[in-house]
């Protein structure tokens, strides 16, 4: 079952590798217009390795705010 994380918003992300430009294309292309935060790729993955979660097989869920 692949979790398949969009872009997230990190701390070290500004200073690496994110630039103005990059974050206007993915407010551009991305249904939700905000950045996607660590604690929502968590919640994901918690639900996924609880209870909650037992009956999901075989599917992609992708957290990337519609982006892809």
């Amino acid at each position: 079952m692949p979790f398949l994380p969009g872009l997230v918003k990190a701390e070290r992300q500004p200073s690496k590798w994110w630039s103005p430009e990059g974050e206007a294309g993915t407010m551009r292309d991305q249904a939700i217009k905000r950045r996607i935060l660590p604690e929502e790729f968590a919640q994901m993955v918690l639900f996924l390795a609880a209870d909650d979660g037992a009956a999901c097989t075989a599917q992609q869920f992708m957290v990337d705010g519609g982006r892809f």
